[in-house]
Parts: structure tokens; sequence; C-alpha cells
């Protein structure tokens, strides 16, 4: 079924809010995030941890559901982006 070009732009409108949506829930997660890890790293007496390190990897089990979080706000972000990006090329098949 076809939808008009009007219903078809709302729909572009709603997935870029939402969009918009995923990306501050991300930008949020990510603030929480850093402060779980510096919160951990304070408590074992550490300023700088390399990254892909053991040490590392220990801080990501200590902060494990901080972690998760964003993984979660990252992943739907990319969903989001994918979903607004395939309506506009719906419009654009539809020119």
């Amino acid at each position: 079924m076809q939808t008009g070009p009007v219903h078809t732009l709302a729909e572009i409108g709603l997935k870029a809010i939402q969009l918009q949506e995923r990306i501050d829930a991300r930008k949020i997660e990510a603030r929480r995030f850093g402060k779980a890890c510096a919160d951990w790293k304070r408590a074992n007496g550490l300023t700088y941890i390399e990254r892909h390190t053991d040490l590392w990897g220990e801080m990501l089990k200590g902060v494990h559901p901080a972690y998760l979080a964003i993984l979660d706000a990252k992943d739907d972000e990319t969903k989001a982006r994918k979903r607004l990006e395939r309506a506009c090329r719906k419009v654009m098949k539809a020119e």
C-alpha cells in the first residue's frame, strides 16, 4: 500500500524525533558510565586505566550495570538511525 507524501513526511519527522530522543538517552548513559568508572577508579586508588587491559576489564566488571546500559543505549540509537534512513530511502524511491 502506497502512502501519501504528507503521511510519509510525518513518518520521517516522527522517526527523526525518536532518533533525537535516543541520542539524548545515549548521552545520559554515557555520563552515568563515565561517573561509574570515575567512582570505581577512585575507590580503587587509581586515576587512569589504559583501555583493553586486564585492569580495564576489572573495572568494566565493577561497573557492569552502567556498562550494559551504555551498550543498550548505543544499540537503540543505531536502530533509530537505521529506521530514519529506511524511511528517507522509502520517500526517495517513491519519487
